[in-house]
């Protein structure tokens, strides 16, 4: 196993950030092993940070604000308000 120091850059970077590094460059060395441009992937055996949860992390409505918006009535029946318009296939306003 090789042990490779991590820089002050590394060490700032989220520990999801770290993962996808290291998993990216294992797939690397990996397809390189494979290839035999190289003996041994170099990344395997090195730890990881732990997993985050993800619960959270997302904002997400309740219960009851989904019934709400649920409830309420479409913006063409509610006074004051104006339609919205339609989209082109392309993507662009209708407008534009």
């Amino acid at each position: 196993m090789v042990r490779v120091a991590a820089g002050p850059w590394l060490r700032k970077l989220a520990g999801s950030t770290v993962r996808r590094k290291l998993a990216a460059l294992s797939s690397l060395f990996e397809h390189l092993c494979e290839r035999n441009a190289v003996e041994t992937n170099p990344v395997k055996g090195v730890k990881r940070p732990k997993v985050e949860s993800y619960e959270g992390k997302t904002p997400a409505l309740g219960d009851h604000q989904a019934r709400k918006l649920l409830d309420a009535p479409p913006a063409s029946m509610r006074p004051g308000t104006a339609p919205i318009p339609a989209a082109h296939s392309s993507g662009r306003s209708a407008t534009t």
